[in-house]
């Protein structure tokens, strides 16, 4: 059999990944939804790290080893901040799917800021 190596990268936790709990924390004050609730699909599913192991071991991989490495996103505005928090996390473009128009650019414009 040949040996190979996979390597995958995934979202911490909420508490480390603050350009999207910001961002939603944001969009739910807004709009008044509810809290994505722990454990649902979404950037932060595989954030648990017993739960990726598990899983590629489930899968038939062996000598799975987790590394976490930081990582620091920079960007040049709060303006690309915002956008790139729109078109990175889904659960944000869907949270806004609903909104008019006015009224999505009025939350964006709040992100921002």
């Amino acid at each position: 059999m040949d040996r190979g190596f996979f390597s995958v990268a995934v979202w911490s936790t909420p508490s480390k990944v603050s350009f999207i709990t910001l961002t939603f924390d944001k969009i739910i004050k807004e709009t008044k939804i509810s809290p994505i609730p722990p454990n649902s699909p979404g950037p932060f599913s595989l954030a648990d790290e017993n739960l990726l192991k598990e899983l590629f071991l489930e899968s038939g991989f062996k000598g799975v080893t987790i590394k976490e490495i930081d990582m620091i996103l920079t960007l040049d505005s709060a303006d690309s901040f915002t956008r790139f928090a729109y078109e990175t996390a889904e659960p944000v473009e869907t949270a806004l799917s609903n909104q008019t128009p006015e009224r999505k650019l009025q939350i964006l414009r709040a992100i921002t800021e």
